[in-house]
């Protein structure tokens, strides 16, 4: 990494000498100028530098993360993976080793091009969905995948005759986390076409949102949409519920089954 005094030196050789004494000290504040950003760009990019020496190592072990989920295949079943899905994959999992759930969506991901049967479901395009999940997101969507039920309810705060809504929060799940953090999951991963939340749909079980109804987001927004009703004095308003589901997909199935799945 450059110190301050090399930068100055720097500074001073690119610029041609065709300056008097006077312009010199006007050269020398240019590279004193440089140099201070230059050295916490250095501090800042010190992870980067860690990955880049790191990089041999994180390819040995991603090679011990497959060989862990395919112990237990029979080798006469093992194949080389194709290297439009391998190469990618394995340079994008180099990048989110500190990544436990990311890591293991690239390592299922590898371990499926490997096996007879199952490496011609691997979409390449399942690199790229990966690529644009965070952590949170796969949390979400393997919580949302492994439930029988996915119900989501909106609250809003209507009159009698429901001619306007004053206030909507909208899609409250049952997942007990931070109700931001899990509506930007929502939006992403429905973005990315994994799953569909269709307006005008919803189950016919009504107590299919209890599950909703007993969160702790549910509980927090209802109240809150209370106390607007009283502190703004809106008279014959209440909150009312808009009942909706997750529906998932053939893209959902199938990402969820090679990402997701271990073998």
């Amino acid at each position: 990494m450059f110190e301050e005094e090399d930068l100055i030196k720097i500074g001073k050789e690119v610029i041609p000498n065709i300056y008097d004494d006077g312009g010199k000290p006007a050269i020398r504040e240019v590279g004193q100028f440089i140099a201070r950003p230059l050295k916490l760009i250095n501090a800042l990019f010190q992870p980067l530098d860690m990955w880049l020496l790191n990089k041999e190592y994180n390819i040995e072990k991603t090679k011990l993360l497959l060989a862990e989920r395919l112990k237990h295949v029979k080798e006469d079943d093992l194949v080389s993976p194709e290297p439009h899905v391998a190469i990618p994959a394995i340079i994008a999992l180099s990048y989110s080793m500190d990544s436990e759930e990311l890591r293991d969506l690239y390592a299922n991901l590898l371990s499926k091009a490997m096996v007879l049967g199952k490496k011609d479901k691997v979409h390449p395009s399942f690199i790229e969905i990966i690529k644009q999940l965070s952590p949170i997101d796969a949390i979400v969507f393997k919580d949302i995948m492994e439930m029988p039920i996915r119900p989501i309810i909106d609250l809003y705060v209507s009159n009698s005759d429901e001619v306007s809504e004053v206030s909507t929060i909208e899609n409250i799940t049952w997942l007990n986390r931070d109700y931001d953090v899990v509506l930007v999951a929502l939006a992403n991963l429905a973005r990315l076409g994994l799953i569909e939340i269709p307006d005008g749909y919803n189950y016919n079980n009504d107590s299919n949102y209890d599950l909703v109804r007993l969160s702790s987001t549910y509980a927090k927004t209802y109240e809150k949409l209370n106390c607007e009703i009283k502190t703004s004095n809106m008279i014959n308003h209440e909150v009312k519920e808009r009942k909706k589901y997750i529906k998932l997909n053939a893209l959902s199935e199938t990402f969820y089954k090679i990402c997701v799945c271990k073998l």
